[in-house]
């Protein structure tokens, strides 16, 4: 469980100063810019990381804003994801949550 790399982020179809809001990580977005877990530049005062906005614009931005978390999971491919009402509704709602089968 951590924050997502910049790299993951551009693999999943993030592109720097480019908006695009339908590649998947933008699902639920709440209109808030969100943090990565990788670093962009440090100048010796201030440090910079990479974060992704509410319509998928990759940028990066001083570390004393404020941004909200979107933390992410890790699965191997072995692992099974169902939900509480099986394969019907939505999945990973607060009334329908993931189960996670090892």
């Amino acid at each position: 469980l951590g924050l997502l790399t910049a790299d993951e982020i551009a693999f999943a179809g993030g592109i720097y100063g480019v908006s695009n809001s339908s590649y998947y990580l933008n699902k639920n977005a709440s209109g808030n810019w969100w943090w990565s877990a990788s670093p962009f530049n440090f100048n010796g005062q201030s440090a910079y990381v990479w974060r992704v906005g509410w319509d998928g614009y990759l940028s990066y931005i001083y570390v004393g804003y404020d941004n909200v978390l979107r933390p992410a999971v890790s699965l191997t491919s072995y692992v099974k994801v169902t939900s509480t009402a099986g394969a019907t509704g939505d999945f990973g709602t607060s009334e329908n949550p993931y189960v996670i089968v090892a």
